[in-house]
């Protein structure tokens, strides 16, 4: 299954903030960001212009990931879905 992970990079002495957004298949994009890392669009928009270089189409579901790692995980929502039953 295809995935895309997205981190905020702060900014340095020659770069702004930016989001690196790489896919499961190694393509990597970066996307220039708000100053803030819990600025949600960002994270989204360097998920969509990733997709889109690599002609993914679909509708693309995010999730966190755990604070060490920081960003976001995003994956695309198929039909096919894991029931989870309750305890």
């Amino acid at each position: 299954m295809a995935s895309i992970r997205t981190r905020f990079l702060p900014p340095t002495d020659n770069l702004g903030p930016r989001i690196r957004a790489w896919s499961s298949t190694g393509a990597k994009q970066m996307h220039r960001a708000a100053a803030s890392p819990a600025c949600v669009a960002d994270h989204d928009a360097a998920a969509r212009a990733l997709a889109y270089r690599l002609r993914w189409s679909g509708e693309l579901v995010r999730g966190d990931l755990s604070p060490d790692e920081g960003g976001y995980v995003y994956v695309f929502a198929h039909r096919e879905r894991v029931a989870i039953p309750e305890p």
